[in-house]
């Protein structure tokens, strides 16, 4: 035999011996639970507990030999034995006449098909609706002469302890809430059998959620009715309680179209010591409902924007026709954690932006960044229905992107790594292109350098020191002097002038902080720093420089007897270089006998001038990015080859997320 949930019915013997209580606690309260949930085998523990020698019992053995014989040839009989038992059962019952001790919501149902039933001082009209734990009916309190709603227990004398305590928590929550949207509460009753009863006020009316399949609900009606609802949840939560289950099933909508919350079996109030309900690993609520948090087991961190999530969900369907996540109980657990609801708008383009920013603000799947109270939602839908500004702000680029890369972090991780790495090699190259290009120009910069001294040594050395400067004058004024050469310092400067007027680009100038002549001493800022760095002199105040160079970076770029700048000159980067031009011991006497000398007291080893090499690098760093030009492409491809990683990644999670789901 199988039940309607799939699970193996029990044999005949434990059915028999169920109905006669000859079984252990263990084993009845687990008979109980099967019992209630299959209606061949209630059926029969019923018939079997009325008439232990009616046709039923006979057939009953009957059938136990029957499929004892099956059972020595080894034959299945399954299938033989719901359907016989099923039938003698019906011809035997009658539903009207079995005992209360027996009666539960669902059999209460059975019996109320033939006509009115009477519990009580209650007698029950018709059925309203079905909980998770209890049937509810239409009844008439012949006591009180008011029609009430009667909830029983669906398990009737089989509940289990749990159900019991649900039951009478409801009834505890709801006592303490007097509310025009809440449904009230006025009694409870627990027979002699220990079936529980809940008497409630009767709201003339539907549940939402027939509402919602029966008529189409314009934007500013979900505003007020979902602003309604949100009144009566501020009032439950400052009254300590949270309800936990909010869906439409448990709301009615009265005649008036005025909400009435009920169904408060799974409230956690604020007194609650208990660990029964609100366990850890626990999942209380309605999984198409139910919060991130709910849907975690998280009941620790379950509070009042826990409600305003369901409530949230309920605007959504409302808007919209669908709820925000669909499909079997594990999907829905998963997509309430993981995935972001989609867009109202996208499946209907008509709903105010404004009501969509409201609806997804309470479905966020941070509760910081939820309605923190219901009253704040309530608030806002009504500014929306008063065509006044909202307080909510739709959901930024930023934390949209935030919430994509919690939900893919490795697809995110992979997809920051590839602009970083690219940015990462791009500074690379760069700075390796620049360093290439500084330290090859200083070093050819230096031997042009040396180049320029050697020579002016060779002149001074092999030419000035093997003439007769009595028959052959040696002058800074050799221009204007027959028959005369310059002197060594002369010569360099004019060597320099040369080469700077050549179309290299290159500037080559010796000048000194004693000029002899008007165009010798220092013309800029660079001149004068060098000047200063090399220890000529201190006549020239750097610190007048527009760009000043401090002691630190002087010192930096000082190099034995040079001093060099990287920078612009005119918008063209240049490498500016000084090296101390040192006197010699065949120049002091020169220098000293030179009538026009500005200073006669020189010794070996002064520092009498400055060579400066002014070198453009336009030339070398082209030449460097050319060569360079294909680790750039390296790198390009390296990127694109992780943005395409991302992509598979990607893809890859949401197939996986997907399997687990069930998709």
């Amino acid at each position: 035999m199988m039940s309607s949930q799939n699970t193996p019915c029990p044999e005949l013997a434990e059915l028999t011996s169920f109905a006669n209580g000859d079984l252990t606690e263990a084993k009845l309260e687990h008979l109980a639970k099967h019992i209630d949930h299959c209606e061949s085998c209630g059926m029969i523990v019923d018939a079997t507990t009325k008439m232990d020698d009616s046709e039923l019992v006979a057939e009953l053995r009957a059938l136990k030999v029957q499929a004892a014989e099956l059972d020595s040839t080894n034959e299945r009989h399954s299938n033989l034995v719901p359907m016989q038992l099923l039938k003698a059962a019906r011809d035997a019952i009658d539903p009207l006449s079995l005992p209360v001790s027996f009666d539960s919501g669902k059999r209460l149902a059975n019996r109320l098909k033939s006509g009115p039933v009477r519990l009580g001082r209650f007698e029950l009209l018709s059925e309203l609706g079905v909980g998770s734990f209890g049937y509810v009916f239409k009844a008439h309190d012949t006591q009180l002469d008011r029609f009430v709603a009667l909830k029983v227990q669906r398990a009737g004398t089989f509940a289990t302890n749990e159900e019991v305590e649900r039951f009478v928590r409801e009834a505890q929550s709801i006592a303490r809430l007097k509310h025009p949207g809440i449904v009230t509460v006025y009694d409870t009753i627990r027979s002699e059998e220990d079936v529980c009863y809940l008497v409630t006020e009767y709201v003339d009316g539907q549940s939402l959620e027939e509402s919602l399949r029966s008529k189409e609900w314009g934007f500013e009606e979900c505003a007020h009715l979902i602003a309604a609802i949100g009144d009566s949840l501020q009032f439950a939560h400052e009254n300590g309680i949270v309800h936990r289950d909010v869906k439409p099933s448990n709301v009615l909508v009265d005649r008036l179209g005025k909400p009435h919350l009920m169904d408060f079996g799974l409230a956690k109030r604020d007194l609650d010591f208990d660990e029964t309900m609100t366990s850890l690993g626990r999942i209380m609520g309605t999984p198409a409902y139910m919060s991130p948090e709910q849907a975690s087991g998280d009941s620790r961190n379950v509070d009042a924007r826990s409600d305003v999530y369901s409530l949230g969900v309920m605007l959504y369907e409302m808007l919209t026709g669908e709820r925000p996540f669909q499909g079997n109980h594990r999907m829905l657990l998963l997509q309430v954690m993981e995935d972001e609801p989609r867009s109202p708008r996208k499946l209907n383009a008509t709903i105010p932006l404004d009501l969509e920013t409201i609806c997804l603000k309470s479905l966020s799947k941070s509760q910081t960044q939820r309605y923190q109270s219901a009253a704040e939602m309530s608030d806002d839908l009504r500014r929306f229905t008063q065509r006044q500004p909202i307080k909510a702000r739709p959901m930024g680029k930023t934390e949209k992107l935030w919430r994509w890369c919690r939900a893919f972090p490795l697809a995110a991780s992979l997809l920051v790594a590839a602009p970083l790495v690219s940015i990462g090699g791009f500074t690379y190259l760069s700075w390796l292109s620049t360093h290439f290009v500084q330290s090859t120009a200083l070093e050819s910069t230096r031997m042009e350098a040396n180049m320029l001294e050697d020579i002016n040594d060779y002149y001074s050395e092999s030419v000035i020191s093997r003439i007769d400067q009595n028959q052959i004058p040696v002058t800074h004024k050799y221009a204007s002097t027959p028959n005369s050469l310059p002197l060594p310092f002369t010569f360099m400067i004019d060597a320099g002038r040369r080469i700077t007027e050549n179309e290299s680009g290159m500037q080559v100038k010796i000048y000194s902080d004693y000029p002899w002549r008007s165009d010798l001493g220092p013309q800029n800022d660079f001149e004068a720093t060098a000047i200063q760095a090399l220890g000529l002199g201190c006549r020239t105040d750097i610190s007048k420089r527009s760009d000043v160079v401090t002691s630190q970076v002087i010192e930096e770029n000082l190099d034995g007897r040079s001093y060099y700048e990287f920078g612009e000159v005119d918008g063209k980067p240049m490498l500016r270089y000084a090296r101390a031009q040192i006197m010699k011991q065949s120049c002091v006497e020169c220098h000293n006998r030179e009538p026009t000398s500005p200073k006669r007291d020189w010794v070996e080893g002064d520092v009498a001038g400055v060579l400066s090499i002014t070198r453009p690098l336009a030339r070398d760093i082209e030449s460097t990015r050319l060569g360079l030009r294909s680790a750039f492409n390296l790198i390009a491809g390296v990127a694109l080859m992780l943005t395409g990683l991302t992509m598979v990644v990607f893809w890859t999670a949401k197939r996986r997320s997907n399997d687990k789901l069930g998709v």
